[in-house]
């Protein structure tokens, strides 16, 4: 599980780990209540990083429908 907050939390890192001990917790630098709008590339970067510890891969993008393209 990832948790990613701003730079002011409202969930205290100590509780959540009781909820999930194997929780992995991010926090944005430079963001308020909007983060994957405000500092997408930091909150990229931390799924990214789950995604490679849990060796989760990436979903393959889907080829344009002739609507799309």
């Amino acid at each position: 599980m990832l948790s990613i907050g701003s730079a002011v939390p409202t969930n205290e890192p100590a509780d959540l780990r009781s909820a999930c001990s194997a929780i992995i917790i991010g926090q944005t630098v430079g963001a308020g209540h909007f983060i994957q709008l405000e500092v997408p590339e930091q909150v990229n970067a931390m799924i990214e990083q789950f995604m490679a510890i849990n060796q989760l891969s990436r979903p393959r993008s889907r080829p344009a429908t002739p609507t799309e393209a």
